[in-house]
């Protein structure tokens, strides 16, 4: 009983931190993303085949 409860003590607060972690990353990392490609598709380093792939993410996002 005790062990089960240690467990329970430790696994918990991980589940909490892991879930508000997920629902932080889902409304955070798309803009980041979407920002990482608006700033290499604006950059002078891809100018060919690349900026039309880019594009094409960036309608699809």
């Amino acid at each position: 009983m005790i062990n089960t409860f240690i467990i329970f003590q430790v696994i918990n607060p991980i589940g909490k931190i892991t879930n508000n972690y997920i629902k932080f990353e889902k409304k955070i990392a798309p803009v980041l993303l979407i920002t990482l490609f608006k700033i290499i598709n604006s950059s002078s380093i891809i100018k060919n085949d690349d900026e039309t792939k880019f594009d094409w993410l960036l309608s699809n996002a």
